[in-house]
């Protein structure tokens, strides 16, 4: 393909101008216009201030250099070349990395046909607290069932989990795009040389070790319809010596929030909580009153605005039925049986839907060293150094429901006000319209939020900050003999801050010691600096709230985490003795890790002291692993090579050892036709968070003694006791070559994980052990009392049978118009069979498997592309399909197939232009299909929510329950999310 194809869709500038001011290098200039779509993205990309054609010699016998002896993922053993693996391998460099658009991991995940269920969205649903993250997670076997290398090497997981528990590494905090030369696939299990996490697969990013020269690429992306921007800019740099080079590289991203509120994809009924403000009050006691004399009754009670009698149940919600959808908020019924809201009872809902972000607001600096020195013709060293700095904010409602119930006393200032639209409650003076009697001198407890509708939103921020340097070394021996090694420490350091409701000081305010300078011990209520905080809808007109009272009761919830990850390797390889067909090679190895974890939680936390956030105690948590691993090589015949492979790792404690082996095949029975085939074992050891960890959340259950539902909040605690997920896999592929042209592969892969780690759901908990107050933790009476927490643990409980088939398919064509080079590649699930401890035996292909611990996992994707080149021009077209699934949140609805184009078009400036730099302009379109806008149902396309494409961006929105949005998409929405239920059986999250 011509130099200029398949470059990172930029912008249009001055080109004379700018190639006068960098006349004598070698530039590129691309643009992208996002056409049909309205979306546009402009910029400048210079590469190389040297001769292109020193540069592509220089390229060219560096390439030619490394293939003498290579070490690809999946061995440790040094080949002539990539070709001819025995297991998967697939091979992304930057010229396909630039060819469909992508300017970052997460679009690059996005399109992966082999990838399902990765959390690279900035919602509270998905990413609790990891957002601004990214991850791969191969075959829909989890974030963590992949193991992820930079350069051969293990990286630091993210210090703070999903919100299932699980450790990552975070993609995003790696290395600069600009930097990557290429990106290694190994598509089946590799325990056997890796350890742990290579369950589904591998992925290794190799640096740009050789590049001379500079290179600039400058990004600016907009869409006409909001006022959202993504602005990067990234450059590196190389100089390379007789016996030496070091490159540098460094990368900027400034991206603009894009809210809810400016592009609604819900409908407001969808995104609805019944906790709002003006709120809803029970009566403490289970009495209602006598309309006529104020007293309590047991008597049927008349209701004006019914026109008849009824008898009110005990704990009734009331609101004010002339002070709700009057200040925004919308009346619920209490029940499907219960009166319509325009008696009086009944819940004041709130619409949360317009205080999200669809794309977080977030900065990352991202940069990475490295050189490399010959010391002497057989000791060589090296040394890389990293670093990441993400800074994210996404918005929450302006404060979290108060799921305390907290009690008003009798003597609120504000209370009679409430009381004179709810007639039937108490008796009325006829006269002045006054209450006669409060319902008997009895509390009420409110159920709703502080701040609601009308309310700003509340910002959630995220610290991202990771670094890492590794020493490495090689040593050459004599008869083709090496020595490896390297040592490395990383470590990530997370914070996030989120406001709150501190339950203590909120109940304070109610009772009238609100206020910032109100001593609640000593305070008189109302009186002086101490005030009342007005719950009803008089704040909204005849009683507004003091500021410095909400000040009172508003904290942030501070979490600091710290993981860090240090690794000691050192492999030995060579060849052993020669065979007729060829050298036997053999590698050896011994690595030792060593994983910390550190989580601090504020004070307010360390109490449990939030209102809907509860707290969490600090934890921290260290473990050493020792490694001990071998490979061989045997090349038999001619035509068959075998490859072998073992791994012992050594956790100590309960976890103790294991050992994994894999052997590997590969028939070559004529030079167009090749055969594969594997056989291994792996693991996944439990998460230094999953063995010391714990983490607080609140869930929705119901009590088997008292019968009442109600949220509750799940403490999970780390255990010792969990053993390591275990995985059997194989795979049989082959690869036909029958024109030197064309190249056709296709492989059945099979895994069973089985022991998977999941968190023990709570109310089954409750249900197995309803009055064992280890477990369950009840206010009051340990026997009867309501239950104020569940704790549960992380146990081997699940298993996942997954199989199924890939194809890849490439053909290049030469004609007198150019050269033409059709793609394929596509992935067929057969099965996605889950075994969960409450849902029992799924049978998850085809389905968003919301329900159960699963991925979404359509039957079918598939990318098919075309790719032309003719002189100074170049284009490339892209089609993206996802299958449909069935939405099992949602029974008897279904996610229609998703279908989009993406086109590129490359020209060449540099002879127009009369330079000899390398100048070229690219435009694009996104979703040239032009799919119309449409409404969504996004919680049945993920788990949280639907993912849509826009100029590059990821954008989420999540909602309870059945939903509709609209919104354009392009290129593998959803799928590639992966998160906790936002709302529904079980676990409630509201961001």
């Amino acid at each position: 393909m011509d130099g200029g194809a398949g470059r990172r869709p930029c912008g249009m500038v001055a080109l004379q101008g700018l190639a006068a001011v960098l006349e004598g290098g070698n530039m590129r200039i691309q643009s992208h216009a996002f056409g049909l779509l309205g979306f546009l993205a402009a910029g400048v990309s210079a590469l190389a201030l040297v001769p292109p054609a020193f540069a592509q010699q220089q390229g060219d016998q560096g390439e030619e250099e490394q293939l003498e002896e290579i070490v690809i993922v999946g061995s440790y053993i040094r080949r002539q070349s990539q070709a001819g693996s025995a297991t998967p391998l697939s091979v992304i460099d930057a010229e396909d990395f630039r060819n469909i658009g992508a300017t970052t991991i997460a679009d690059l995940i996005q399109t992966l046909t082999i990838n399902n269920g990765s959390q690279n969205n900035p919602d509270a649903f998905t990413q609790n607290a990891t957002t601004g993250t990214s991850n791969f997670n191969l075959r829909g076997l989890g974030v963590s069932s992949t193991l992820v290398l930079l350069n051969g090497k293990r990286q630091v997981t993210t210090a703070v989990t999903t919100n299932d528990g699980i450790s990552f590494v975070d993609t995003s905090s790696l290395v600069p795009t600009i930097a990557i030369q290429r990106i290694d696939i190994l598509e089946d299990g590799a325990a056997a040389l890796y350890g742990s996490d290579a369950v589904a697969g591998v992925v290794n990013f190799i640096t740009r070790s050789d590049f001379e020269g500079l290179e600039l690429d400058t990004e600016y992306q907009t869409n006409t319809d909001e006022d959202q921007t993504d602005f990067r800019i990234a450059g590196i740099g190389g100089v390379q010596g007789d016996n030496y080079g070091i490159i540098a590289a460094i990368e900027y991203l400034d991206r603009t929030p894009l809210t809810t509120a400016e592009k609604r994809l819900s409908l407001p009924t969808d995104d609805l909580s019944a906790l709002g403000m003006p709120g809803a009050f029970f009566t403490v006691a289970p009495i209602p009153v006598d309309p006529l004399t104020g007293q309590p009754t047991t008597t049927p009670v008349f209701i004006p605005a019914l026109g008849n009698f009824a008898t009110i149940p005990a704990r009734t919600p009331f609101i004010d039925p002339t002070g709700c959808a009057e200040f925004g908020g919308i009346p619920l019924r209490a029940s499907a049986s219960a009166p319509p809201p325009e008696t009086g009872i009944g819940f004041c809902g709130f619409d949360f839907g317009d205080f999200f972000n669809l794309v977080a607001e977030e900065t990352r600096l991202t940069g990475y060293i490295e050189g490399n020195y010959d010391i002497t013709d057989w000791f060589s060293i090296g040394v890389e150094v990293g670093f990441s700095r993400n800074r994210a904010v996404r918005n929450n409602s302006p404060t979290f429901p108060v799921l305390t119930f907290p009690i008003i006393p009798p003597n609120h200032p504000n209370l009679p006000d409430f009381f004179k639209n709810l007639p039937y409650l108490v008796g009325v003076n006829p006269g002045t319209g006054e209450p006669i009697v409060q319902i008997g001198g009895l509390p009420l407890a409110f159920f709703g939020r502080p701040l609601g509708n009308g309310a700003d939103p509340s910002p959630n921020r995220f610290k991202n900050d990771t670094w890492r340097a590794a020493v490495k070394g090689t040593i050459t021996l004599p008869n083709n003999w090496y020595i490896d090694w390297h040592f490395l420490h990383a470590q990530n350091d997370f914070t996030v801050i989120t406001r709150d409701v501190v339950a203590d000081a909120f109940q304070a305010a109610l009772l009238g010691l609100g206020g910032t300078q109100c001593d609640p011990i000593l305070g008189t209520p109302g009186v002086g600096p101490c005030k009342f905080f007005n719950p009803f809808a008089t704040n909204f007109t005849s009683a507004p709230n003091d500021p410095d009272v909400i000040a009172s009761f508003l904290a942030n919830q501070i979490i600091a985490a710290e993981s860090d990850l240090t690794v000691g390797e050192a492999v030995i390889s060579g060849d052993l003795f020669e065979l007729p067909a060829g050298m036997v090679g053999i590698a050896a190895g011994v690595q030792y890790r060593k994983e910390k974890l550190f989580t601090d939680y504020d004070a307010i936390s360390n109490n449990d002291g939030f209102a809907f956030l509860i707290g969490n105690p600090d934890f921290r948590g260290d473990r050493d692993i020792i490694a001990l691993f071998g490979e061989l090589r045997l090349p038999l015949t001619s035509w068959f090579e075998l490859q072998a492979a073992v791994r012992y790792e050594d956790y100590g404690g309960l976890i103790g050892s294991t050992t994994d082996p894999k052997v590997a095949g590969l028939i070559t029975p004529a030079e167009w036709i090749s055969l594969r085939g594997s056989w291994g074992t792996a693991f996944r050891a439990p998460s230094v968070f999953q063995q010391f960890g714990s983490s607080t959340v609140l869930e929705q259950v119901s009590d088997p003694i008292t019968g009442g539902t109600f949220f509750a909040g799940v403490r999970t605690f780390g255990s010792d006791a969990i053993q390591p997920e275990d995985s059997k896999a194989y795979n049989l592929g082959a690869t036909l070559q029958p024109v030197p042209e064309l190249t056709f592969d296709i492989d059945y892969w099979h895994f069973k994980f089985t022991d998977v780690i999941i968190r023990e759901n709570s109310q089954a908990v409750l249900n197995a052990f309803p009055q064992d107050p280890t477990r369950v933790v009840r206010a009051g009476d340990p026997l009867f009392g309501p239950v104020v927490q569940i704790n549960t643990n992380f146990v081997n409980a699940s298993r996942v049978t997954t199989d199924g088939v890939d194809f890849k398919l490439r053909y290049d064509l030469d004609t007198g118009l150019g050269t033409f080079v059709p793609t394929f590649t596509a992935t067929y699930v057969d099965s996605y069979t889950i075994v969960d401890p409450q849902a029992g035996l799924v049978k998850g292909v085809g389905s968003r498997n919301f329900t159960n611990f699963g991925s979404p996992t359509p039957r079918w994707r598939f990318n098919a592309g075309l790719n032309w080149a003719n002189g100074r021009h170049s284009a490339n077209v892209f089609l993206h399909y996802i299958d449909s699934i069935k939405d099992d949140q949602n029974p008897g609805a279904k996610v229609g197939t998703f279908t989009t184009v993406d086109v590129q078009y490359n020209l060449d400036l540099s002879d127009l232009l009369s330079i000899t730099n390398n100048l070229v302009l690219t435009v694009g379109s996104i979703n040239l299909s032009t799919r119309s806008r449409r409404m969504w149902r996004p919680t049945a396309v993920t788990r949280a929510g639907c993912m849509i494409r826009v100029a590059g961006w990821c954008m989420c929105a999540c909602a309870s329950g059945s939903r509709e949005g609209r919104g354009t998409a392009r290129g593998m929405p959803g799928w590639e999310t992966a998160g906790v239920p936002c709302r529904g059986p079980g676990r409630y999250r509201e961001g």
